[in-house]
């Protein structure tokens, strides 16, 4: 029966996140001092990879969680998916849709200590908002090629891994850096030196950690 309730999950949120996708693309004005075109992303290429990306990783995190920790993850995956294919392809993360995030992530972690009636988790769920946040935002102080998108990505992030531990917000850190550098190395060796986006790797590294085993 568990299963099935994860794919009927999986499938819904991966539903709402194709069709989302569209009309908030759409809608977005232009990052800040920048000509770029939110609108043009709008295809269905778009739908179909945050759709993918919202499903691939709920059906990773939630065998592993409870299901009071359900409505979190799912709002991590809707907002963090669109952010990771954005920034993918634009090297921007949208601020409207990172601030949306971070508030659906924050009620919905509210609501889960709520039911567990345990308060003690919102506490983890700062100390990982701060640290992660605290480490990218170091990064983007030093001018290591970070935007202040992945800032408020990593705040996100170390929220919604730290309401379970803090040491998936430290497993979701580390492997999104070396799946960053990965990445990077791959598209050195092909010939393109062009800086690319961290976002899609520490938004695939957090569902990883997040299915991580830990004691």
């Amino acid at each position: 029966m568990e299963l099935i309730l994860i794919a009927a999950a999986c499938l819904l949120a991966a539903a709402a996140s194709g069709l989302s996708a569209q009309v908030v693309l759409r809608r977005l004005p232009p990052p800040a001092g920048e000509d770029f075109d939110y609108a043009a992303l709008a295809t269905t290429r778009t739908r179909l990879a945050a759709a993918g990306a919202t499903a691939a990783g709920l059906a990773l995190v939630l065998p592993c969680h409870d299901w009071t920790r359900w409505p979190l993850w799912t709002a991590f995956a809707l907002g963090g998916g669109l952010l990771a294919v954005v920034d993918a392809q634009s090297r921007f993360i949208p601020r409207q849709v990172a601030w949306a995030t971070g508030g659906a992530v924050v009620l919905t972690a509210a609501g889960a200590a709520a039911l567990d009636a345990d308060p003690w988790p919102l506490l983890g769920a700062a100390g990982g908002a701060a640290v992660a946040g605290g480490v990218l935002w170091a990064l983007w102080r030093l001018g290591g090629g970070l935007g202040f998108g992945d800032v408020r990505l990593a705040a996100i992030i170390g929220w919604t891994t730290g309401f379970d531990a803090l040491s998936r917000t430290i497993i979701a850190l580390i492997l999104g850096a070396v799946l960053a550098a990965l990445w990077g190395w791959g598209r050195r060796l092909r010939g393109n030196a062009e800086p690319y986006p961290f976002g899609p790797a520490l938004v695939g590294a957090s569902f990883v950690a997040a299915a991580w085993p830990i004691s």
